[in-house]
């Protein structure tokens, strides 16, 4: 493998090290404007120079630059003069310039537009969640800074517009949202083997960079774009190796057809990975396939857009140019290789396989109907699968993705108990594979693998071989079981939940995964300790029980399987239906901002089911936005003094976002009261003051910190509003509240203040806002709230005495419509 330059690493334009490989997947030279100089001086450098300019430009240090990029100095020389789509920039790094995939179609003119909205579920897609490695599909828009792109190009910001291809980037319409989700299919399936999540979701720039040696998260981003700032009339451009580079390092593409959008974002990423050209010996840089049909062929890193196969290649083709030891800088002609190698900086390794090779650990199929999905990872992988038949017809059939999608072409194979063959199938022409076969009863395999077609190395060519032959695939086999008696019974449900809302309660639970699954029996009772009542059978993991008790209900599941088998019963699920004691509860709601799952419904009690609120993107420019929510309820509150019980949990994304508060309105929402800082859980009771008439209450998401992107979720269990009848005037209650007893300790370095708030018959007041006043070694003037026990506490910052001296004064209390006449009251430490 050649020895990487530490390339582009500064913001500022400015000479590079060489030895760094540009790849674009554009398709004319470089068309540069450069501005008309204002004086008589020599016209500036051009940006990037081939052919024997090139040469001329390496000058003495051609050998360096081609040992840097795994070449001999005769190699490099010999590709510069013979390769159009090489040239030499002014830092002496190597850069490719090839065709467009929309030759002849008009650039849309990029045009200044906040990004559209990405609220479509195209735009939340992700092949492997939770992979260490990202290939994230950016369609809505980027500002690209600090990259090598800026300085070379001499250029601070790289305002990139979102993808548009019918002049209004504003939005997406459903023919562009169509190419998105092509692309994305494409370049899922093409990286299907491996441990990379390809997503449309912004996975945040640290996911796309390599902070250092201790990080293992990291990708690149392909900014599908209008051309803005390289002016190349090109199809899209990367940097040879830049997967793994400290800075979010984006690679581009500049076409606009589907075809040209989904193909050339593979090729940009390969380029990242080492991965260069596919050509041919007589002197294309591009190998664009041969054949028609389903069968013709070509690589991916050649221009491959008109193919149905286009799959990774090592060169096994005629014609073939880039397959020896120092192809793709040195790293073999091998493309699968050098994707699954974790030591050459930019590979990520193979997933786990998913099904067994032998029939030692085939995975079982259970008919008489079954349908199982599989991926086939490399050349060797082979899929095994055991059925136990009763004498009669098996038919069985493999389909991929329908083309262009599909890398992958499929063989069945079926053998007996002593590995005979008795039935296969490869379709010739074709990706998917169809058997049927009248066969004795017995133990059968069934084997699927990923197979080639015609022969790619004859003069003419023709298909292509089993190397590329990689992806997923779906199995459905057909068959009547042996007459063995199954007493086996399914695993017991699990993660049953039960949530109220209004009238009714919807269950839910995960689905079972055995074969010969028949259904689950749903049932119910007022204790967990039964009895319990059957309330219907079902063959989905969810029921809706439409007429649940007044009071507790406990639910359970049991699953039962085609032989009668039946299940133990899932843990229990509970919903208590019992309607406040007291107080108002929430009759109406407005989704402000964000993603609300449940109802109004769900809040009325503490019952362990609740209302969740999701964070959204802000929107905006990628580098300003935050996420951000607020929801509001409303309650038919009358008149009095009034008090919010809650309970509430708020789960945090992960970032530094910490601005979630209550607050509460008397006048429809014109003003807002605060209530609470919501931060974890609370389960408490807060004095609001009077109203009358209609009170709204809401949670909302105070800070607007750009880059805060990892959503947080409020999930409400309990909203619920207690009036207490206010009394007239003539009839005011004075001295209601006093101070209880209030005790000041003191450590090295701060003070403490407990102070208990009673009514006058000696009852804890709780939610009573107290002001206290500090003053010697310490100057708080802070206001805290009393808990359901009466009492509250706060303790100051460090004064840096070892023993302050200081005195600590309750200088108010409110408590609603209770009064406090008792002043101040201090205790002095």
């Amino acid at each position: 493998m050649p020895r990487r330059s530490p390339r582009h690493r500064s913001a500022r334009p400015g000479p590079l090290r060489p030895g760094t490989v540009l790849a674009a997947l554009a398709l004319a030279p470089l068309a540069l404007a450069l501005a008309a100089p204002t004086t008589a001086a020599a016209p500036p450098e051009k940006p990037f120079v081939g052919g024997r300019a090139s040469v001329a430009r390496l000058g003495d240090r051609l050998p360096a630059v081609a040992r840097e990029n795994g070449m001999s100095r005769a190699q490099l020389r010999a590709a510069l003069l013979a390769d159009r789509t090489l040239k030499v920039d002014r830092s002496l790094q190597l850069a490719y310039f090839d065709e467009a995939a929309d030759a002849g179609a008009p650039d849309p003119a990029p045009v200044a537009a906040a990004a559209p909205p990405t609220t479509d579920p195209v735009f939340s897609l992700s092949s492997l969640p939770g992979a260490e490695k990202t290939i994230y599909l950016d369609f809505d828009g980027n500002t690209t800074t600090g990259t090598t792109w800026n300085s070379a190009y001499g250029v601070e910001t790289i305002e990139n517009p979102p993808y548009d291809t019918d002049g209004d980037p504003t939005t997406f319409s459903a023919t562009e949202l169509a190419v998105v989700r092509n692309a994305y299919d494409v370049v899922a399936e093409d990286f299907a083997p491996w441990n990379v999540n390809v997503t449309t979701a912004d996975p945040g720039t640290e996911a796309l960079r390599r902070s250092g040696t201790g990080d293992t998260r990291w990708g690149v981003r392909v900014v599908v774009t209008s051309d803005t700032f390289a002016s190349c009339g090109c199809g899209g451009h990367a940097y040879i190796g830049a997967f793994d580079d400290p800075t979010d390092e984006p690679a581009f593409v500049y076409n606009s057809g589907s075809r040209g959008v989904a193909e050339a974002a593979t090729h940009e990423v390969g380029h990242t990975l080492l991965l260069a050209h596919d050509g041919t010996t007589s002197g294309d840089a591009y190998y664009r396939g041969h054949g028609t049909g389903e069968t013709g062929w070509g690589p991916i890193m050649g221009a491959s857009y008109s193919p149905s196969t286009v799959q990774w290649s090592q060169q096994e083709y005629t014609g073939a140019n880039n397959n020896d030891a120092a192809a793709n800088y040195n790293n073999g002609p091998d493309d699968v290789a050098i994707i699954s190698s974790l030591t050459n900086g930019n590979g990520f390794g193979l997933r786990a396989d998913d099904h067994g090779d032998t029939r030692a650990t085939a995975t079982a199929l259970t008919g008489p109907t079954v349908t199982v999905s599989g991926r086939i990872s490399t050349r060797t992988d082979v899929d095994v699968f055991s059925l136990s038949a009763a004498a009669g017809p098996v038919t069985v059939s493999a389909t991929p993705p329908p083309a262009p999608v599909a890398n992958l072409d499929l063989a069945l194979t079926v053998r007996d108990s002593s590995g005979a063959v008795v039935a296969s199938a490869d379709a010739p022409t074709a990706h998917a594979a169809t058997l049927t076969a009248t066969l004795p009863a017995g133990d059968y395999t069934v084997s699927v693998d990923g197979v080639g077609a015609g022969s790619p190395t004859a003069v003419p060519p023709t298909g292509y071989t089993d190397y590329g032959s990689l992806g997923t695939y779906g199995l459905t086999a057909r068959f009547t079981p042996a007459t063995t008696a199954d007493t086996t019974p399914p695993a017991a449900p699990t993660g049953l939940t039960a949530t109220a809302s209004g009238d009714v309660v919807a269950l839910s639970w995960t689905a079972n995964t055995e074969p010969d699954l028949a259904g689950y029996t749903v049932a119910r009772a007022s204790t967990a300790a039964g009895p319990f009542t059957t309330l219907a059978s079902t063959t989905s993991p969810s029921f809706t029980d439409t007429a649940p008790l007044a009071g507790t209900n406990v639910y359970r599941v049991t699953a039962s399987d085609t032989a009668g088998n039946v299940s133990a019963p899932s843990a229990p699920a509970t919903v208590d239906r019992t309607p406040p004691s007291s107080g108002t509860v929430a009759d109406g709601e407005l989704a402000v901002v964000g993603v609300v799952t449940g109802t109004v419904a769900d809040t009325r009690s503490a019952d362990g089911v609740g209302q969740a609120v999701d964070e959204v993107s802000s929107g905006g420019k990628p580098n300003s936005r935050y996420d951000t929510l607020e929801h509001r309820w409303s309650f038919p509150a009358t008149d009095g003094s009034l008090s919010l019980a809650v309970a509430a949990t708020v789960l945090d994304g992960g970032d530094a976002d910490s601005g979630m508060r209550l607050e509460w309105s008397r006048n429809g929402g014109t003003s807002w009261l605060p209530v609470t800082t919501l931060t974890g859980s609370v389960d408490s009771s807060f004095t609001l003051g009077t109203a009358s008439g209609p009170v709204w209450v809401r949670v909302v998401d105070t800070d607007s910190t750009a880059g805060q992107l990892r959503p947080d979720t409020v999930r409400v269990d309990l909203l619920r509003i207690d009036a207490q009848p206010v009394a007239p005037a003539s009839e005011a209650v004075v001295s209601a509240l006093v101070a209880g007893t209030t005790s000041v300790t003191k450590s090295s370095a701060a003070g403490t203040a407990t102070v208990t708030v009673t009514d006058e018959y000696g009852t804890p007041v709780a939610g009573a806002r107290v002001g206290l006043r500090f003053s010697g070694a310490f100057s708080d003037t802070p206001t805290v709230t009393t808990d359901a026990s009466g009492t509250a506490r706060y303790t100051t910052a460090g004064s840096g005495t070892r023993r302050p001296s200081f005195q600590v004064c309750v200088v108010s209390v409110d408590a609603g419509p209770l009064a406090w006449t008792a002043g101040p009251v201090c205790r002095t430490v």
